[in-house]
């Protein structure tokens, strides 16, 4: 048996290091270390002794982090690692190999950028490159065995329904070792839980921005957990934590497919639960698909329209047109189901009138929740290659074009948002949730948050 650490190091600030794009959220948002949890759950399936401690959540200093590790005295550490947290993360992953003389390992998706030079420049045992789970659960195995593993340790392969089926359900992990209450998505009821119920991109995941796609789950397709497993772990949480309000399915994008079977298994269950998941607005989501959602209990989709500009579109790959996502978005309302809106302004070739066609497309469909963003430009993306190619990224490394500079993008993103939740169509469709206490103690901390923060 091996004592291991899974560390989501402290920060000055409210980081998000474990999502899709490393940021500190407008909106206070603060996101499940999840892929910490699900190596948490299977080394502590093959007998090892693990802590995982997120300091962001627990608002626990380096120094708190070294005391209570001091304690435990485990033989290896885990350290979630970021691009935009890089020098402090690299900064607490040295303090704690030069304090407990222990191993340390850096893990998470910005290792498999370039592995080999961050293992060379980090002065760490070793680096993890891409899912991190197994590769892990190797290192723990050989230390048991009084070896020490250094270097870069490799993962990209094929996972199997059986090998996600033999995880314990990663809620049971949050319940152990984190505080629930703690974790807050402005679209999810509060307290809510998260869960993967597939790995991997599936066969339309090609988006060139999408940074998990060519790190993470580089070269791995999409393997579905059984669906008896998936519905298994929902009964759990029903049962184990019943103060927990809503389910959110964290899967990159759930196929309509999945959807269905989902909805289906869910509603010949009988459970009643509450969940959201993240969907792609095109035609595979039928009105059929998303009624059957609802009435299984369904509340909320995290949608990426990303532009109303069709060439855009193209370039980034989304496969959809503003029509499909406009009959889409009217088809989820005309269910019953809410929709948080992600736009993105400053994509490949955008202008200001471009940017202001999608503005006026997302007023067009007056979803509950949105943000606008500036691209997050991720070293192994297509979406770097191409930007670089065309000269269109700043010394900074934002994207800038000539009649629509860095800061200008920058400027209408924040102001997009306001004017967005600043108009009598938005405000009056939103008076309703004023009488559903569950809704509005979700909705409106994020929404204040927000515009504190782009007040600013």
């Amino acid at each position: 048996m091996t004592k291991a650490a899974v560390v989501n190091p402290p920060h000055p600030e409210k980081w998000n290091r474990i999502c899709r794009f490393d940021h500190v959220a407008r909106s206070g948002s603060l996101w499940y270390p999840i892929h910490s949890a699900y190596c948490t759950g299977l080394l502590e399936e093959h007998g090892h002794s693990v802590k995982l401690i997120d300091a962001i959540a627990d608002g626990i200093s380096l120094g708190q982090l070294l005391t209570c590790l001091s304690d435990y005295q485990p033989e290896m550490i885990l350290v979630n690692y970021a691009i935009k947290s890089s020098e402090n993360d690299i900064s607490v992953a040295r303090a704690l190999k030069e304090n407990l003389a222990t191993r340390v390992y850096l893990v998470g998706a910005a290792c498999s950028i370039d592995p080999y030079q961050l293992w060379n420049t980090s002065q760490v045992d070793g680096v993890i490159d891409g899912l991190y789970y197994y590769p892990a659960l190797q290192i723990a195995d050989s230390i048991s065995k009084r070896k020490s593993p250094t270097g870069v340790v490799s993962w990209h392969k094929h996972l199997t329904t059986e090998q996600l089926d033999s995880f314990p359900y990663v809620t049971r992990i949050y319940a152990k070792h984190l505080n629930i209450r703690r974790y807050f998505q402005s679209p999810q009821l509060h307290p809510f839980v998260d869960m993967f119920t597939a790995q991997g991109m599936c066969y339309w995941g090609h988006c060139i921005f999408c940074y998990w796609q060519f790190t993470l789950n580089r070269d791995i397709p999409y393997v579905a957990r059984s669906i008896e497993n998936v519905i298994g772990e929902f009964q759990w949480v029903k049962t184990h934590l019943p103060y927990v309000k809503e389910v959110m399915l964290q899967d990159d994008t759930l196929p309509a497919q999945r959807v269905r079977e989902t909805s289906k298994a869910l509603i010949e269950s009988g459970m009643n639960m509450t969940w959201s998941f993240y969907a792609r607005p095109d035609k595979t989501m039928d009105y059929e698909t998303l009624q059957l959602a609802k009435q299984a209990g369904a509340r909320c989709m995290h949608v990426g329209y990303e532009s109303a500009d069709p060439r855009i579109l193209s370039i980034l790959r989304k496969g959809t047109t503003p029509e499909i996502m406009m009959q889409f978005t009217r088809n989820a309302q005309k269910v019953g189901l809410m929709i948080h809106g992600d736009f993105m302004i400053g994509m490949p070739y955008e202008t200001e009138e471009s940017a202001r066609k999608t503005l006026e497309f997302a007023k067009e469909l007056n979803v509950e929740t949105i943000q606008f963003i500036i691209p997050h430009v991720y070293p192994e993306t297509p979406l770097i290659g191409l930007l670089l190619s065309e000269g269109l990224l700043n010394d900074s490394g934002e994207v800038s074009y000539p009649d629509f500079t860095s800061e200008q993008i920058r400027e209408f993103a924040r102001k997009a948002t306001l004017e967005y939740c600043f108009r009598w169509r938005y405000v009056r469709s939103m008076l309703p949730l004023v009488f559903e206490l569950d809704e509005l103690k979700s909705i409106l901390p994020s929404i204040l948050a927000l515009i504190k923060n782009l007040r600013k």
